[in-house]
């Protein structure tokens, strides 16, 4: 069934049913005539929609849709980095230390993150950058210094313009003319008031600086600053750094959401006043007079006029999320529109500009002018957010997952595997946008979760069979967390476990020996594009009512997609032409499958609760076996497994090359660890979600951490050659010869194994 059918009239009144299908019937491209009504206002397209591609030697850039470098295809494997470049808590040496390790451990890659606290000087308005001396080990040094050895380990950065740290003060006004006493007094109290309601004292600037000229002026000479910085310890600008990647212009705004629910501080003291004014220039604009407006609308409320700028910003709120589609039966279903339009040409538009001023920031070709730039990181189950973070040149989306269950007939209660159905992802299913790289920006699964040795094979499968281009995991360590210098401090760290009091406390790596093996193994089948994409993704494509209309059908919409990316992939396609859909692509059935797959390798059984690959690069088995042993192609088969026991087995060739002829080879056997001590009773609340995951902890538990080594054998035909072991330090920990089998003992701290064929 076409979407614009899909409406639950027992739902719906009848007034409502017909104020919802005067715009939904109909396929809604821009500039349609509508009756005798004037065209709808077109929805804006980011200045990178029909940029094409752009590459330039030495630096990252766009290329047939996805990243490039220096003459290849880019998989960015990366990792957060919060606490390690925050001068307080770490030493140059430590800083190495860490780099050190993320580069042994299989990243590629770093993401900066909410670093303007150490780039503004405290006395600064919020837009300067601090001086320093080369070796001062300011703040802003030890950043660079710590930018500068990533370069020297090939991890290359995804940097931010983000605002979250450092407040805009109010006197920051003073840096343009003054609009007079009375603009001026308003402006800075309502950012006094803003600034003080929140721990990240600038939460509020990126829902406001769209609509605001004068904030949009402030962000743009901080973006300038940024990017004019120099870097001692590289001798380049930001702005012409090769070693960054990447650039986003803000994290997780939710702009759309607070503004459609009517929370965003655009509709607060001052800035209400600009929207307000914005909201009417913009029907000015289009319209030219209220008598247009009117014939568009069909009605105004009493005293509305254009010219005098008296059209009220209403509906507000507009439903949301779990309402059906807008019912607004009080207001014009143009009206509606009209204002979702506005929203999200005044987000576009301001971005746009701000990327005009990232790209002019350089030489033609060289860093900020040519290197990928997101408008946002999209973290909602929402089109119309992904729309608007995604109007750059790259995609960034995100998601976490906890896999708590309060099913008691669930076999492995209280908790449940990822791979017990089709993976699905409430801020990344909706995927690529046809023709544009993407990214995660930051993905994780929050501890407590015994069987988090699927996680980075799941995302792995995920992202290489929906083509992705970079996967960032958040964060490497937790905040003051020294990093271990050997083994016996790191063994004896412990797990950090999420809690009322640290939420985020669930998703550090570092000191976590099952994930760290996992990310190591996983990537290398990332990176290595070991794991096909789907061949031949479906293109949904996206009109402009659609688009306009999707956030408040946001579960309807994330069911189709996902039933069209099971079955193949898939994606979407903003180019609000008329182009003919598929008349099937809506209709793929929804229900649980007992078994799917991720692109042309990657098998689950569900009912099993298996994930199986078995190309000629990689050999997984991840889940509860029902044999003792598990054969794949190409002679290669897992011996002695315990049946009933949780494994996470792979096998991946590290030179890119077919098993049978590869040199070198990455595997790794997993299991389950918690700290010692550490005591969980799942009817220790009755909360669902996240709080229910973390509210049955009894007690955390200390290090070191008891982890089930699985002892299994690994047939690999006739090869011979030798197997060097590491733990997750790392550092080699016992070297052994190879003639057709490799032996996991169950004793040693293996977190995977490096083989050397002859």
């Amino acid at each position: 069934m076409d979407l614009h059918h899909r409406i639950n009239l027992r739902k719906a009144s009848a007034g409502i049913v017909l104020a919802l299908l005067t715009p939904l019937l109909a396929a809604g491209a821009a500039g349609q005539q509508r009756g005798n009504t004037v065209p709808e206002i077109p929805i804006a397209r980011g200045t990178e929609a029909d940029r094409g591609d752009a590459i330039s030697p030495g630096f990252v850039g766009v290329k047939d849709g996805h990243l490039w470098h220096d003459g290849q295809r880019l998989r960015l494997w990366g990792i957060a980095a919060v606490s390690e470049i925050n001068g307080d808590y770490f030493s140059k040496e430590d800083m190495d230390g860490v780099l050190d390790r993320m580069k042994a451990v299989g990243f590629n890659a770093i993401r900066p993150h909410l670093y303007d606290i150490f780039m503004i000087p405290k006395d600064d308005p919020g837009v300067g950058i601090s001086s320093y001396t080369k070796g001062d080990n300011s703040y802003l040094d030890k950043m660079d210094y710590f930018f500068a050895g990533a370069a020297k380990r090939g991890l290359l950065l995804y940097m931010t313009f983000d605002r979250r740290r450092v407040a805009i003060k109010p006197e920051a006004y003073d840096l343009f003319p003054s609009a007079g006493a009375e603009d001026e007094a308003d402006w800075k109290k309502t950012v006094a008031e803003l600034n003080a309601e929140q721990g990240h004292p600038s939460w509020w600037i990126e829902q406001a600086w769209p609509l605001d000229e004068r904030l949009e002026k402030i962000y743009t000479i901080w973006v300038k600053n940024q990017l004019a910085h120099v870097n001692q310890y590289t001798g380049k600008s930001y702005a012409e750094d090769p070693n960054i990647a990447m650039w986003e212009i803000s994290n997780e705004t939710s702009y759309i959401s607070f503004a459609m629910d009517g929370s965003s501080a655009a509709f607060r003291g001052y800035f209400a006043k600009q929207t307000q004014k914005r909201w009417n220039k913009f029907l000015q604009d289009y319209y030219k007079s209220t008598d247009r407006l009117k014939a568009a609308w069909g009605s105004l409320e009493e005293g509305e006029s254009l010219e005098n700028g008296t059209i009220k910003l209403t509906p507000m709120p507009i439903p949301v999320y779990d309402k059906m589609a807008y019912e607004t039966a009080k207001y014009p279903t143009r009206r509606v529109r009209d204002l979702i339009t506005f929203f999200v040409n005044q987000y576009i538009e301001a971005n746009n500009r701000i990327l005009a001023v990232i790209r002019a920031s350089a030489p033609k070709g060289v860093g900020a002018n040519v290197v990928p730039v997101t408008y946002d990181t999209h973290h909602a189950p929402s089109m119309l957010e992904m729309y608007c973070a995604g109007a750059g040149s790259i995609v960034s989306a995100g998601n976490y997952t906890w896999l708590r269950t309060f099913d008691t007939s669930d076999p492995t209660y209280p908790w449940t595997p990822l791979i017990a159905g089709p993976p699905t992802f409430y801020g990344m299913d909706l995927g690529r946008i046809a023709g544009k790289p993407t990214v995660s920006y930051e993905v994780n699964i929050h501890k407590p979760a015994p069987y988090r040795a699927e996680f980075p094979f799941a995302i792995a499968a995920y992202d290489s069979a929906r083509n992705w281009d970079g996967t960032f995991w958040y964060y490497w360590a937790d905040w003051n967390e020294k990093p271990a210098k050997t083994y016996e401090q790191y063994v004896q760290t412990g797990l950090h476990y999420a809690s009322k009091s640290n939420a985020w406390g669930g998703v550090g790596i570092a000191p976590d020996p099952i994930q760290v093996a996992a990310l190591k193994v996983a990537g290398t089948i990332f990176k290595t594009g070991a794991i096909r994409a789907d061949e031949h993704p479906a293109r949904i494509v996206v009109g402009e009512d659609e688009l306009v209309w999707s956030y408040g059908r946001m579960w309807e919409w994330m069911g189709l997609v996902r039933s069209a990316r099971r079955n193949g992939g898939g994606e979407l396609d903003f180019n609000f032409k008329q182009t003919p859909r598929d008349p099937g692509l809506f209709t793929q059935p929804q229900t649980m499958p007992r078994a799917s797959r991720l692109g042309p390798d990657v098998r689950f059984d569900h009912a099993k609760r298996q994930m199986v690959v078995d190309n000629d690069k990689v050999k997984m088995f991840v889940g509860w076996p029902d044999s003792s042993t598990v054969s794949f192609g190409h002679g290669i088969a897992i011996n002695d497994l315990k049946v009933g026991q949780f494994i996470a087995f792979v096998l991946v060739s590290d030179d890119c090359l077919p098993l049978e002829r590869s040199k070198k080879v990455l595997l790794t056997a997993l299991s389950t660890g918690e700290n010692k001590d550490f005591k969980y009773d799942p009817s220790a609340t009755k909360e669902t979600g996240f709080p229910g995951m973390f509210g049955g902890i009894v007690s955390m538990g200390e290090g070191p951490v008891q982890v089930v080594w699985p002892k299994l054998t690994v047939s690999v035909g006739s090869r011979k050659g030798e197997c060097t072991w590491f733990n997750v330090l790392p550092e080699a920990i016992g070297t052994e010869p190879v003639d057709g089998q490799i032996k996991f003992d169950g004793m040693r701290p293996a977190a995977w194994g490096e083989v050397e064929f002859r």
